[in-house]
């Protein structure tokens, strides 16, 4: 190995320590939230990036050469020369003169005939893309190739070609999807966000190439112990399998099974879910089996969750911990599953009651910390200054443990089949109202500053009863959904995309999606989306049409958040609220009870009047009418499919829901 390469392995040993980042990194509020934040925090933590004080880092400020070639003389460690290539127009350190010398010497960046090097002048993203293919040189890392697919590899010249492949065969660079197709925007400039992911992923494969040295494999033992509330455990005895060790456990030996200092079994507690590296997700599945190895295998994925979320646990094997995501039985992987004793917990979300409204207070197991939020209307069991505890939002327990009441939140279950009272014009007015509050309650807020003048939001009205009238969504529902998604259509990604909803910006993949206008994204919403893959009956990710939990309606597939549905749905409440509280109990709702049932054009049992079938049960419906035959009692319904305004069901598969009030 190489002097360089050893040097180097030194850095990436250093960057393994570092993960994961300090709290400090995690202070930087132009950072939180951004879609490189993981990587803008690495290059923090490795003083790779440096900030411009006062916790600000400019992550969407463009890039220019000079500081482009800094992040990339630090990232590699790059030493300063005693002699060497000299730039007329790099002078000091403010043209990043250590830097630029250092990665010349390197070979990894290049000046002008002229002798200049520019440092001052924005890089291209292909630009930037050459001087990274010559680090990863540098770093003797293998060359490959890829045929290119970009929509725009025209634009790309054909010296500069094997560079990009070499960079993009490593999905160290990557191409950005607008209108359906990848285009890698050769010409662009680049952002500080995007040279932190670069860098990030370079690293990564750097570390990927380097060879390692075998280590003999640790003897793991399932090792029964009395865990304490600091997370330490005492050992009483360690066993070879995991069923002798969990038979001990269950004969009233300690309170947990230990795995490679992990807890893979015990008596009760929380299961925190953690992501991996290569997916910040918990995929919740359905059922388990055995494959032809003999392996056990989760099988039948319903939902996902992200990271950092409680679920209610419900046991566990060596192969799976069972449990329960918003009170549905389901099946996670251990290495998404941090057990916790309850008495390790140092924090747990509640509910409480102030204002005649129910609060959920959020609590973070990374960060120590508690966000909440107005869910709906306060129920009448619950009481002001006590705490209450919910897996599911319907079931609520005192902090004791008994039942304190059992109801639905109201507009978490509408259907979105559903229509608003209220006037294009009267939404409209209520939205000016509403920024006007954001405006004059922030006043030192950058987000909020001007809101009634720059929010994506103003006059949405008349389009939001259009879409009502046309598509058969809730105006209300959708407006709740844009605030609740774009900061009140003050998020960057609105006021630049015109995109409100974070239309194909995912957890592992961000990226924008333009938008001509709001109308437009509006439309894509409804025609795309909800209208397509999520409220027809049948649709591909089809539980319901309301915004819901992860048990239930839309949220199960739509949103990693498992809140994502009461959050909406308290946007909902409080634009109600607002504007005279018309909506509240405006419907009485219901849920099917039964798989594969159908709802009829008729009340009564033909073989020609199946409208649609409901693959499962749950879903939520309006009920418009009891009807009372001499056979059973039918109900006159909504109906999630646009071709029948309304449907029937047989009285007995349907469950009259008792709403928080």
């Amino acid at each position: 190995m190489t002097s360089r390469l050893k040097y180097f392995t030194a850095l990436l040993a250093f960057l393994i320590i570092l993960t994961p980042f300090s709290q400090s990194a995690h202070a930087a509020d132009d950072i939180t939230g951004h879609w490189h934040e993981e990587a803008l925090l690495e290059m923090i933590e490795l003083k790779v990036m440096n900030g411009y004080g006062n916790g600000e880092y400019r992550p969407d400020a463009q890039v220019t050469r000079g500081q482009f070639a800094a992040i990339i003389s630090r990232a590699l460690n790059l030493e300063t020369p005693t002699e060497g290539k000299i730039f007329t127009d790099v002078k000091s350190e403010n043209d990043f003169l250590n830097e630029v010398l250092a990665a010349s010497n390197a070979e990894i960046i290049t000046g002008y005939t002229d002798g200049t090097f520019k440092p001052h002048k924005v890089i291209s993203r292909v630009h930037m893309a050459v001087i990274t293919e010559r680090a990863m040189k540098y770093l003797q890392i293998e060359e490959k190739s890829t045929n290119l697919q970009f929509a725009d590899v025209k634009k790309i010249l054909a010296d500069y070609r094997p560079a990009v492949a070499n960079t993009v065969a490593y999905e160290i660079f990557k191409g950005s999807p607008i209108d359906g197709k990848l285009f890698f925007r050769p010409e662009d400039n680049a952002s500080r966000g995007d040279a932190a992911a670069i860098m990030s992923r370079l690293l990564k494969v750097a570390k990927a190439a380097q060879p390692e040295e075998p280590e003999a494999e640790p003897v793991l033992t399932y090792d029964v112990a009395t865990a304490a509330s600091d997370g330490t455990h005492k050992v009483i005895r360690k066993f070879d399998t995991f069923e002798a060790a969990e038979a001990f456990l269950k004969a009233g030996n300690g309170n947990a099974v230990y795995y490679d200092n992990a807890i893979v079994r015990m008596n009760s507690g929380v299961v925190i879910t953690v992501p991996l590296p290569s997916d910040s997700l918990t995929t919740v599945y359905a059922t388990t089996a055995v494959d032809a190895k003999g392996d056990t295998v989760l099988r039948n994925a319903f939902t996902y969750v992200s990271a950092d979320t409680e679920l209610e646990y419900y046991g566990s094997t060596k192969d799976y911990v069972q449990v329960r995501v918003s009170g549905k039985d389901g099946f996670i992987r251990h290495q998404n599953a941090n057990l916790k004793l309850w008495s390790q917990m140092t924090g747990r979300s509640y509910y409480s009651v102030s204002g005649g409204n129910l609060n959920h207070h959020i609590y973070s197991n990374a960060k120590n910390s508690y966000s909440a939020y107005s869910i709906g209307k306060a129920p009448s069991f619950m009481s002001a200054g006590q705490r209450y505890h919910s897996w599911d939002g319907i079931e609520f327990l005192t902090t004791g443990g008994k039942v304190a009441g059992r109801g639905y939140n109201y507009f978490q279950y509408l259907p979105a089949r559903s229509t608003t009272s209220y006037t294009a014009a009267e939404i409209d007015a209520y939205i000016v109202k509403r920024l006007l509050e954001l405006e004059a309650n922030n006043p030192s807020s950058t987000t909020y500053k001007d809101a009634s003048k720059r929010s994506k939001l103003i006059g949405m009205g008349t389009h939001l009863k259009k879409v009502e009238a046309e598509s058969g969504i809730n105006a209300l529902m959708i407006l709740a959904l844009a605030q609740h998604e774009s900061a009140y259509g003050l998020s960057a990604r609105a006021v630049t995309f015109n995109n409100l909803f974070g239309l194909r910006v995912y957890d592992n993949n961000p990226a924008n999606d333009h938008f001509a206008t709001v109308e437009e994204n509006i439309d894509e919403l409804i025609s795309l989306f909800w209208n397509k893959n999520y409220i027809p009956p049948n649709a591909v990710y089809a539980n319901g049409s309301n915004f819901g939990s992860k048990a239930i309606g839309m949220n199960m597939r739509y949103a990693s958040d498992p809140f994502w549905g009461s959050k909406a749905a308290g946007h909902m409440y409080r634009i109600d609220q607002a504007m005279g509280g018309k909506e509240l109990f405006a419907y009485e709702l219901g849920l099917t009870t039964a798989i594969n049932q159908n709802a009829r054009t008729s009340a009564e049992v033909l073989t020609n009047n199946v409208a649609f079938t409901y693959k499962a049960a749950g879903y939520p419906v309006i009920l418009k009418e009891a009807l009372k035959k001499p056979d059973r009692t039918w109900y006159r319904t909504s109906s999630d499919d646009l071709r029948f305004p309304e449907v029937y069901f047989a009285g007995e598969y349907i469950r009259p829901l008792s709403v928080l009030k």
